[in-house]
């Protein structure tokens, strides 16, 4: 599936989570972002961006943008990789892996990092056992 909807619980930080109950508390509309003068949801959003960017005076980027840049941050502070997944909600690892490489954050930390290890270096595979009763 690329780009379809879907439901899938987000984590976030306890300052985002604060701010957007915050909101919730303030405003007539569980959404965020809404059309300033309705509050009802935005019909389009190919110009939302780009408005936002103008306002803030800073060069115009897009969403996919704050996609790469929180994976850039997540990896250069040395989180994993199906940390970095769960937050970028790809649903398969090599996804994540693929996007950290492009952004050239990989190669000499993880040869420094495994570098420091003992024993194996990959561990073997266990399925899980079933639960009594199932």
């Amino acid at each position: 599936m690329h780009g379809g909807m879907e439901y899938a619980w987000v984590p976030m930080t306890t300052e985002l989570h604060n701010t957007l109950a915050e909101h919730r508390m303030k405003s007539r509309s569980v959404l965020i972002f809404t059309e300033p003068e309705t509050g009802e949801p935005y019909k389009a959003r190919q110009h939302y961006m780009d408005g936002l960017c103008n306002r803030a005076g800073v060069k115009p980027f897009g969403f996919h943008s704050i996609r790469h840049l929180s994976a850039t941050i997540l990896a250069h502070e040395g989180l994993d990789i199906p940390t970095v997944q769960s937050v970028l909600r790809h649903k398969k690892p090599n996804t994540t892996a693929k996007y950290i490489k492009s952004l050239g954050v990989q190669s000499g930390r993880l040869d420094r990092v495994f570098a420091k290890k003992k024993g194996p270096k990959v561990l073997p595979f266990e399925p899980l056992k079933k639960a009594i009763g199932t």
